[in-house]
């Protein structure tokens, strides 16, 4: 017994040189990530205050970088500047992969006949505050806003076409160019 003791290795006391600065990058990486947001190089924020004289969503834009934030009295909602995709498509492994997918448009043509219509819409967000003001946070943008105009606008202006004109290339295009610029 007393052999297997002697082999035992020491109980090592916590040296307070090596505890303090420990717990003052703890402190500090704490602090860090709970203080700052990072909007990234391709987006864009909208600063809302909580609590204060000025409360509510502020109409400046911020750019890329890091921000300093207080928890519970600001947040930032942060939207990305790059061109986004919606997919209309009902064969969903044949959406691209770089958008969002959402099913096929039927729309009735002049004639009366249903024309199924597989269509990428391409979108940016041009002004984060109008968005977060009209709509909301988050992605909300997408499903009341970007989709129903797309199949709203794609709707009114193919809709005018008959059947046959959908398989004129020109006319088609011409029809999607005019519900492009609403």
């Amino acid at each position: 017994q007393h052999e297997e003791s002697m082999n035992a290795p020491p109980f090592v006391k916590p040296s307070p040189k090596l505890f303090i600065p420990l717990a003052v990058i703890v402190v500090l990486t704490s602090l860090y990530a709970m203080l700052t947001v990072r909007v990234p190089p391709d987006g864009f924020a909208v600063r809302q205050v909580l609590l204060g004289p000025g409360k509510g969503i502020q109409k400046d834009i911020i750019g890329p970088g890091l921000q300093l934030v207080i928890p519970s009295y600001e947040r930032l909602h942060k939207f990305t500047r790059r061109i986004q995709l919606i997919d209309f498509n009902d064969k969903k492994d044949s959406a691209s992969e770089l958008g969002r997918y959402a099913p096929s448009i039927r729309i009735q043509t002049s004639e009366g006949y249903q024309v199924t219509v597989d269509v990428t819409v391409a979108y940016r967000i041009l002004d984060p505050y109008k968005v977060l003001v009209s709509v909301g946070p988050g992605s909300l943008y997408e499903t009341a806003l970007v989709r129903p105009r797309a199949d709203r606008y794609l709707r009114e202006s193919l809709g005018r076409l008959n059947a046959e004109d959908f398989y004129n290339g020109e006319k088609r295009i011409a029809a999607s160019l005019e519900a492009r610029e609403k």
